[in-house]
């Protein structure tokens, strides 16, 4: 579905310790519960990036992709900013793209040159993104949110200006910036509680999708799967299918003779009271590769 998209679990949520993994995934959160209209900066501040973007996700969005640069660089041991050396931002982008489960390629960095230039910022400013796509995997929106103390009154000349990825944008609410269409409150992913259900604490990419995805082959019986998604955290990976599900252990071994899967998969424990499946996160790039390409078997259509 996504032929354009080359480029997702979070700290999981079960009681169990991974055999093997020297993590263990941490108890259940409570499902936070969607905000009606868009958040305010305080907000923005406070929450999981993904909860924050729903209200900027149109109803009609496929597929939501977030990538947490700022937890990323955390987990980097880097103090992330445009003002670091040129050859320490490089690395930091070499080593994101190596080492971590980006799910985006930091979509200022083309024009860097020109924003730090002209108006004093860079992509390493930007504290997260997220990238919005319809059923063909055509890119129909972006949310961007700066890092505190980037002037944000720059940041609105370069979208006036539609400088690369800005264009067409807006700033909302302090420091995000929205490009594309702004829906409004009840006519976005925030209004769907099934879609709050999916969503867990801060990550470093999450990748949540409306819909499931086609099987490679024959599956056993499973239920309808409405909208999954799946988070990326250090070592583990957490997948949410919805609360009270049958056939989350069927799900959960799906993937067990999928070679592509198992490299970057494994030691999948599932919880079928909260819907949640966790994985030690073996390979975070090729598993990062599997989300976007939509190579995931637990999230099986039926029949």
């Amino acid at each position: 579905m996504l032929s354009g998209l080359t480029r997702v679990l979070a700290t999981g949520a079960l009681l169990v310790t991974v055999a093997g993994c020297s993590a263990s995934i941490p108890p259940p959160d409570a499902a936070p519960t969607p905000s009606p209209a868009p958040v305010t900066t305080t907000a923005a501040a406070d929450a999981a990036p993904t909860s924050v973007v729903l209200p900027y996700v149109p109803d009609d969005t496929a597929v939501l992709t977030v990538t947490d640069w700022g937890r990323i660089a955390l987990q980097l041991g880097i103090d992330l900013s445009s003002s670091l050396p040129p050859t320490e931002r490089a690395d930091f982008w070499r080593r994101a793209a190596t080492e971590t489960a980006e799910l985006s390629p930091g979509v200022l960095r083309p024009d860097e040159t020109t924003l730090l230039g002209r108006y004093g910022f860079g992509a390493e400013d930007v504290s997260w993104e997220a990238e919005l796509f319809d059923a063909a995997g055509t890119r129909t929106g972006l949310v961007l949110a700066f890092r505190d103390g980037v002037d944000m009154t720059q940041v609105q000349k370069a979208v006036r200006a539609g400088v690369g990825a800005l264009a067409g944008g807006q700033v909302v609410d302090g420091t995000i910036v929205v490009v594309g269409d702004l829906p409004d409150p009840d006519a976005s992913w925030a209004a769907d509680p099934e879609l709050a259900q999916l969503i867990g604490p801060s990550a470093n990419a999450v990748y949540l999708q409306r819909g499931c995805v086609q099987p490679a082959g024959a599956t056993p019986r499973l239920q309808t799967l409405d909208a999954y998604s799946l988070d990326f955290q250090g070592g583990l990976a957490t997948a949410r299918l919805g609360v009270d599900r049958d056939d989350l252990f069927t799900r959960l071994h799906l993937g067990d003779t999928v070679a592509d899967f198992t490299r970057a998969f494994a030691q999948g424990v599932a919880d079928p009271a909260t819907g949640r499946i966790g994985y030690q996160l073996i390979d975070p790039v090729a598993g990062a590769q599997l989300a976007l390409s939509q190579e995931l078997p637990f999230a099986s259509c039926w029949p």
